[in-house]
């Protein structure tokens, strides 16, 4: 069997026992995954949201829709990895992201009857200023991205990283 092959299937093997876990909600780490609420907090920040669309307009979610994006959002974060998993395989290189182990600013708005939650997603919390501004970074790639959740639509149109490797 050639290398390339047997690197191959080692980290096609790897990437199912991460996966694994990270369905079961394990982080992998001694001191297991933080819980989910301090995990994200909703921001309503109209300035923000008017570079995103001028139409757009803050609402305040209710605790159901921000179970809803929360969802849609692992959906996306799933869907992405599990892309990743077979690009892995083929490019033998791997961009898994552990979302338990990710800070979510979320940024209701609407747009008409739409409703939409801007997801931002940061590796590191910046002290307690990501609990009151929306933090804004050029680069950073695996550690920076963002998802735009349609709680109308109950979809997602993938993830956005600020940069790339």
């Amino acid at each position: 069997m050639k290398k390339t092959s047997v690197t191959a299937l080692f980290c096609l093997m790897m990437c199912s026992i991460t996966l694994s876990t990270m369905a079961q909600g394990q982080s992998g780490t001694e001191t297991g995954p933080r819980p989910e609420n301090e995990m994200y907090v909703v921001l309503q920040d109209a300035g923000f949201i008017k570079t995103l669309n001028q139409k757009a307009r803050t609402f305040k979610p209710k605790e159901a829709e921000i179970q809803l994006a929360l969802k849609v959002f692992k959906e996306a974060v799933v869907n992405h990895n599990n892309r990743e998993m077979v690009k892995a395989v083929a490019a033998e290189m791997l961009n898994i992201i552990q979302q338990e182990s990710f800070y979510k600013q979320l940024i209701p708005y609407r747009i008409g009857k739409e409703k939409f939650i801007y997801f931002n997603c940061l590796c590191s919390p910046h002290g307690e200023e990501w609990k009151n501004k929306v933090i804004e970074v050029d680069g950073g790639y695996r550690c920076y991205f963002q998802v735009i959740v349609n709680l109308s639509k109950k979809t997602s149109d993938g993830i956005f990283f600020n940069g790339i490797l």
